[in-house]
Protein backbone atom coordinates (compact mmCIF):
# COMPACT_ATOMS: atom_id res chain seq x y z
CA UNK A 1 0.00 0.00 0.00
CA UNK A 2 1.21 3.76 -0.55
CA UNK A 3 2.11 5.64 2.42
CA UNK A 4 1.08 9.34 1.75
CA UNK A 5 3.78 12.03 2.94
CA UNK A 6 0.54 14.29 4.46
CA UNK A 7 -2.95 13.27 4.94
CA UNK A 8 -5.60 16.03 5.80
CA UNK A 9 -8.51 15.29 7.91
CA UNK A 10 -11.48 15.92 9.50
CA UNK A 11 -12.59 18.73 7.06
CA UNK A 12 -15.07 19.66 4.67
CA UNK A 13 -13.17 18.92 1.30
CA UNK A 14 -14.74 20.27 -1.83
CA UNK A 15 -14.12 18.15 -4.32
CA UNK A 16 -15.62 19.89 -7.73
CA UNK A 17 -16.93 16.63 -9.36
CA UNK A 18 -19.81 16.41 -11.06
CA UNK A 19 -22.04 16.08 -8.05
CA UNK A 20 -20.35 19.03 -6.52
CA UNK A 21 -19.89 16.73 -3.20
CA UNK A 22 -17.75 17.10 -0.16
CA UNK A 23 -15.50 14.65 1.58
CA UNK A 24 -13.96 14.64 4.73
CA UNK A 25 -9.99 13.85 4.14
CA UNK A 26 -7.08 14.04 1.14
CA UNK A 27 -4.20 11.97 1.02
CA UNK A 28 -0.79 13.66 -0.64
CA UNK A 29 2.11 12.32 -2.13
CA UNK A 30 4.80 14.28 -3.77
CA UNK A 31 2.95 16.87 -3.91
CA UNK A 32 -0.38 15.24 -5.73
CA UNK A 33 -3.64 14.19 -4.20
CA UNK A 34 -3.42 10.27 -4.51
CA UNK A 35 -6.95 9.82 -3.10
CA UNK A 36 -9.97 11.94 -1.17
CA UNK A 37 -12.30 10.13 1.22
CA UNK A 38 -14.07 10.21 4.32
CA UNK A 39 -11.62 9.95 7.35
CA UNK A 40 -11.96 6.05 7.72
CA UNK A 41 -11.49 5.47 3.75
CA UNK A 42 -8.06 7.91 4.12
CA UNK A 43 -6.44 6.67 7.14
CA UNK A 44 -5.16 3.52 4.95
CA UNK A 45 -2.32 5.79 3.50
CA UNK A 46 -0.83 6.76 6.93
CA UNK A 47 2.23 5.67 7.48
CA UNK A 48 4.78 6.24 9.94
CA UNK A 49 6.09 9.18 8.06
CA UNK A 50 3.12 10.56 7.18
CA UNK A 51 2.14 14.23 8.50
CA UNK A 52 -1.35 14.45 9.53
CA UNK A 53 -3.47 17.69 9.97
CA UNK A 54 -6.79 17.94 11.65
CA UNK A 55 -8.68 20.88 9.53
CA UNK A 56 -10.79 20.60 12.66
CA UNK A 57 -13.62 21.50 10.49
CA UNK A 58 -12.42 24.08 7.95
CA UNK A 59 -12.75 23.60 4.54
CA UNK A 60 -9.54 22.79 1.85
CA UNK A 61 -10.25 23.67 -1.91
CA UNK A 62 -7.95 21.40 -3.41
CA UNK A 63 -6.10 22.09 -6.78
CA UNK A 64 -7.82 25.26 -7.20
CA UNK A 65 -6.05 28.77 -7.39
CA UNK A 66 -6.46 32.04 -8.74
CA UNK A 67 -4.33 32.46 -12.20
CA UNK A 68 -4.94 35.64 -12.75
CA UNK A 69 -3.65 39.11 -11.33
CA UNK A 70 -6.12 42.07 -10.71
CA UNK A 71 -3.01 43.95 -10.23
CA UNK A 72 -2.45 44.30 -14.11
CA UNK A 73 -5.83 44.87 -15.03
CA UNK A 74 -6.04 47.60 -12.68
CA UNK A 75 -2.54 49.57 -14.10
CA UNK A 76 -4.40 49.12 -17.83
CA UNK A 77 -7.62 50.72 -16.62
CA UNK A 78 -5.39 53.93 -16.08
CA UNK A 79 -5.43 54.15 -19.61
CA UNK A 80 -8.61 53.76 -20.59
CA UNK A 81 -10.99 56.74 -20.41
CA UNK A 82 -13.03 57.00 -17.09
CA UNK A 83 -17.28 57.36 -17.89
CA UNK A 84 -17.70 57.62 -14.46
CA UNK A 85 -18.22 61.26 -13.64
CA UNK A 86 -21.81 62.70 -12.59
CA UNK A 87 -21.56 64.63 -16.16
CA UNK A 88 -21.41 61.59 -18.39
CA UNK A 89 -23.76 58.95 -16.90
CA UNK A 90 -26.24 58.47 -20.57
CA UNK A 91 -24.96 57.62 -23.73
CA UNK A 92 -26.01 61.01 -25.41
CA UNK A 93 -23.61 62.23 -23.22
CA UNK A 94 -20.55 60.69 -24.71
CA UNK A 95 -21.76 61.61 -27.98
Amino acid sequence: MITADSVFMNGIVVTVDQKNSFKKAIAVKDGKIIDVGENEDIKIYIGSETKVIDLGGRMILPAAHDAHCHGVSMGGNSLMVNFSYPEVNTIGKVR
